[in-house]
C-alpha cells in the first residue's frame, strides 16, 4: 500500500512538471517565433509608415502576429508559477516573488500592447482622409514607453527566480544560465531604446533566455518519460 501511494505521489509530481515542462516550450517556441517575425518585418509588411496624413489601417492587424508572439512568449509565466507554487518548490517568500514578478510582467505586458495600439488606432485617418479628425491618444507616451521598458525587466527577474525554484529539478548548469539570463535582462531592460543595446544586446539576452527555456522544457519532458519507463 505504501509503496503504491509513494508511485501515485511521484507519479502526480511528474504530471506537474511535465506541465511545466510543455509551457516553458510554449514560452520558447512564441520567443523563437518572434525573433523570426522581427528579421522578416519588412518582407513581411509588418512595418509600415504611418502618420496622420495616410490611411493606417494596415497596421492595426499587421503588427498581430507581433503582439500575440509577445503575450505567447510571457502568458505562460502564471501558470508556471502556480503549479511550482502548489509544489512548494522553494521557501514561501520566493514562490510569492516569483508568482508577483510574473503576474506583474503579464499586466505590463498588456498595458505596453494596449498603448501601442491606442498609440496607432489614434493615427488612423480611414477613407475620408484629412477631413476626419486625429483622435486624442488615451495613454500618454510616457506610459508606453514605460511599459514596453518594464516587462523586460519583470520577465528576466521571474526567469531567475524560477531558476532558483527549480535548481533541484533540473540541471546546475541550466539553473545558472536562468539566472544569468533573467539578471542580464534586468540590467539592460532601462536601455532597451538605446542603439548598441536594442540592436545587440536586448536581442543577445532574448536568445538566451530562449536557449534557457528550451532547455528546462526538454529536460522536464525526458524527465518525465525516464520516470515512467522506471
Amino acid at each position: 500500500m505504501g509503496l503504491g501511494l509513494d508511485r501515485a505521489g511521484r507519479g502526480q509530481r511528474g504530471l506537474r512538471l511535465t506541465t511545466v515542462g510543455w509551457l516553458a516550450l510554449v514560452v520558447a517556441a512564441s520567443g523563437w517565433l518572434l525573433i523570426w517575425l522581427r528579421a522578416n518585418a519588412m518582407a513581411l509588411g509588418l512595418w509600415i509608415f504611418c502618420d496622420w496624413t495616410s490611411d493606417c489601417s494596415a497596421i492595426l492587424w499587421s503588427n498581430a502576429p507581433f503582439y500575440l508572439a509577445t503575450l505567447g512568449l510571457v502568458a505562460p509565466v502564471v501558470p508556471i508559477s502556480l503549479i511550482l507554487h502548489h509544489r512548494r518548490l522553494g521557501s514561501h517568500l520566493l514562490r510569492i516573488a516569483t508568482f508577483v514578478t510574473g503576474s506583474v510582467a503579464v499586466i505590463v505586458l498588456v498595458l505596453a500592447i494596449i498603448a501601442a495600439y491606442d498609440s496607432m488606432w489614434s493615427n488612423y485617418v480611414g477613407p475620408f482622409g484629412l477631413d476626419v479628425p486625429r483622435r486624442p491618444e488615451l495613454l500618454t507616451a510616457d506610459l508606453r514607453l514605460t511599459s514596453w521598458l518594464a516587462w523586460p525587466a519583470f520577465l528576466g527577474a521571474w526567469i531567475a527566480l524560477t531558476s532558483l525554484q527549480l535548481r533541484r529539478a533540473i540541471p546546475t548548469a541550466i539553473a545558472t544560465l536562468g539566472v544569468t539570463a533573467g539578471v542580464a535582462a534586468i540590467l539592460s531592460a532601462p536601455f532597451a531604446w538605446d542603439g548598441f543595446s536594442a540592436e545587440v544586446v536586448v536581442p543577445l539576452d532574448l536568445i538566451v533566455s530562449l536557449v534557457w527555456a528550451t532547455a528546462v522544457g526538454v529536460y522536464l519532458m525526458r524527465a518525465k518519460r525516464a520516470m515512467a519507463t522506471a
